[in-house]
């Protein structure tokens, strides 16, 4: 009689199947993952291994990415393998730094004043408008300032949220660079 697999080993990374996600998500992506995170990949993994009752990370990568026939689970593979930590004015060096730099960079650059900024994973979409109020309010300094900005991310259910545009809660919002 053969039992199941205990938590613990169910969801355990081999050193092979953890190169296949690495390698995966570099090429696929240009994701880099450096080896601490493989007990993090492991912790998201086992819920999937749970909810599709597989016993093994091998089953899942044969589920999810060898399969020949068509499912759903690609899309949930990358829901647990991002981080959706996103909120107003988050990392605000980075938008100190725009502000405190772009009329320097727009007055040198030889061509107009178009701007176009790109927000790579941009989740539910709380930076790109952060990065929007302040180039909005830049441009009193900057009358002519033209500017768009893009925001992708691999996560459908994020990229619909951000569309949206509504947001349900928002830690105090203090715009800090006035």
């Amino acid at each position: 009689m053969t039992t199941a697999p205990s938590l613990s080993a169910k969801g355990r990374i081999s050193d092979e199947q953890f190169k296949f996600f690495i390698e995966y998500l570099s090429s696929r992506y240009g994701f880099r993952t450096p080896p601490e995170k493989r007990v993090l990949l492991e912790s998201r993994l086992i819920s999937r291994l749970n909810a599709l009752k597989l016993n093994s990370i091998e089953e899942y990568i044969n589920y999810t990415f060898k399969s020949k026939e068509s499912n759903d689970e690609y899309q949930y593979f990358v829901e647990q393998i991002t981080t959706h930590k996103t909120f107003f004015f988050r990392e605000d060096y980075q938008f100190n730094f725009l502000s405190k730099n772009l009329e320097t960079y727009v007055r040198t650059r030889s061509t107009s004043n178009q701007l176009t900024c790109w927000s790579a994973g941009c989740s539910t979409g709380e930076e790109v408008y952060t990065l929007g109020m302040v180039l909005n309010e830049k441009r009193q300094e900057i009358p002519n300032l033209d500017f768009k900005i893009i925001g992708t991310d691999i996560s459908i259910p994020s990229l619909k949220k951000a569309a949206k545009g509504l947001f349900t809660s928002m830690k105090e919002l203090i715009y800090p660079f006035q």
